[in-house]
C-alpha cells in the first residue's frame, strides 16, 4: 500500500472521533454516583486518542506542516476570543444577579503574568481549561518540525515510554510513589501527553501501511482485548480509590493500553463504510472539533436552565447525553450556515 495514498477518510476513525467527543463531555459533565466515576476513568482515553489520530494523519511535508499549524492557530484564536466574550458575559450576568462588582473584572485574570506563563509553558488556556489540547497540538507539530529539521525526530519516538512513565509518576501515581500531588498542568501538556500519543499514532500509521495490523481473527481478538482493557481500567480505579492514593491527574496505566487497543480496533475492524452508522462517522468527521470547543458553554446554559426550572436532581442523570446532543445540534447548524455563506460568496465572485 502506498503511504501517500493511505491518507484518506477512515469511517472507523471518524466514528471513533464521535465516541471520543461524547467521552470528553462525560469527563466534564459526568454521570452521578460511583458509576459516573468509573465512566470518567474509561473516558480518559478520549484526548490520547485525539492525539493518536492527529499523529496517524500527520503529513510530514514542510508546506503541509505550516498549513496545519496556521489552521490550528486560527482555531485557537477564534476559540479564545469566543470564551473571553462568553466569560465576560457570565461575569456581567453575575454582577446583575448578585451585585458583585469584583466579578466584572474576573475575566481580566486571563491576562495576568501567571496565566500567560502557564499558557506558554504548559499549554494551559487562560480562557477555557479544555482548550489546552489545541495549544498542545501546535507545540507537538512544532517539536516534530524542529526535530525533523535537525534529523533527530527518532528521539521523540524513543523517549515516548519515558514520557508516559513520568506522566504516571508525577500524575495519577504521585501520591503512591512520591507521597504528594503536583499541579496537573505540569504533566497534562504537549510534552507528557501530546508527544507520546502523537508518536504512537504515527507508529500505528506505518504499521497499517505495511499491513501489519491485519492478523487472522484480528477483529475478535481486538474486541476481547478492549473488554479486558476496560476491566483493567475499572480494577485500577477501584484499587486506587480503596487505598486512597488516587491523585487528580487524568491518566491511568490502563489508559494507554485501552487507547491503543480501541484505536486499532476502529481502524481495522470498521474500515468499510456502514450505511447504518454513516451518520455517526459524518458527525465525527465534520463536528467533533466543534463539539469539543463549544460543549462547556452548552453545559453552562443547561445548568442555568435546570436551576431555574428546579430540575437539577433529574438533570444530572441525563446531563452528559443532553449536553452532547445540544452540542451536535449547534455544530450542525453552524456548519450549514457557514457552508451557505461560503457558497454565496463563491457565487458572488
Amino acid at each position: 500500500m502506498n503511504d501517500k495514498n493511505m491518507i484518506k477518510r477512515f469511517p472507523g476513525i471518524d466514528a471513533l472521533k464521535f465516541i471520543c467527543a461524547f467521552f470528553v463531555v462525560c469527563i466534564h459533565k459526568r454521570f452521578p454516583g460511583m458509576v459516573g466515576l468509573y465512566i470518567v476513568a474509561i473516558s480518559r482515553i478520549a484526548v490520547p486518542i485525539y492525539f493518536m489520530i492527529t499523529g496517524f494523519f500527520y503529513k510530514s511535508e514542510e508546506n503541509q506542516e505550516k498549513k496545519q499549524i496556521l489552521k490550528l492557530l486560527k482555531i485557537i484564536l477564534f476559540s479564545s476570543v469566543l470564551y473571553f466574550v462568553w466569560n465576560f458575559m457570565l461575569d456581567i450576568a453575575g454582577f446583575i444577579v448578585h451585585g458583585n462588582t469584583d466579578s466584572i473584572f474576573r475575566v481580566l485574570d486571563a491576562f495576568s503574568k501567571r496565566s500567560l506563563l502557564e499558557m506558554f509553558l504548559f499549554n494551559e488556556s487562560p480562557f477555557a481549561g479544555h482548550l489546552w489540547y489545541l495549544n498542545a497540538v501546535v507545540y507537538v507539530f512544532l517539536c516534530f518540525f524542529i526535530f525533523k529539521k535537525i534529523k533527530l525526530v527518532k528521539i521523540l519516538y524513543w523517549i515516548t515510554p519515558l514520557l508516559l512513565i513520568v506522566d504516571l509518576v508525577f500524575g495519577k501515581y504521585s501520591l503512591a510513589i512520591l507521597g504528594r500531588e503536583f499541579d496537573y498542568i505540569c504533566v497534562r501538556n504537549f510534552l507528557f501527553v501530546g508527544i507520546p500519543y502523537f508518536a504512537i499514532g504515527h507508529v500505528i500509521r506505518h504499521a497499517y501501511v505495511q499491513n501489519k495490523l491485519k492478523p487472522r481473527h484480528g477483529k475478535y481478538l481486538l474486541v476481547a482485548a478492549t473488554v479486558f482493557s476496560i476491566m483493567l481500567c475499572v480494577i485500577e480505579k477501584y484499587i486506587l480509590l480503596a487505598l486512597k492514593i488516587e491523585a487528580k491527574r487524568d491518566h491511568y496505566i490502563s489508559t494507554t493500553v485501552l487507547a491503543i487497543v480501541v484505536f486499532i480496533l476502529f481502524l481495522t475492524a470498521f474500515s468499510n463504510e456502514n450505511k447504518k452508522l454513516k451518520w455517526i462517522s459524518d458527525i465525527g468527521r465534520k463536528n467533533s472539533l466543534d463539539i469539543y470547543i463549544i460543549h462547556p458553554m452548552v453545559m453552562d446554559v443547561l445548568s442555568i436552565i435546570s436551576r431555574k426550572l428546579r430540575i437539577e436532581n433529574a438533570y444530572v442523570y441525563v446531563a452528559p447525553g443532553l449536553v452532547f446532543a445540544v452540542s451536535i445540534f449547534l455544530s450542525v447548524i453552524y456548519r450549514r450556515v457557514l457552508n451557505c455563506f461560503k457558497n454565496k460568496c463563491n457565487k458572488n465572485n
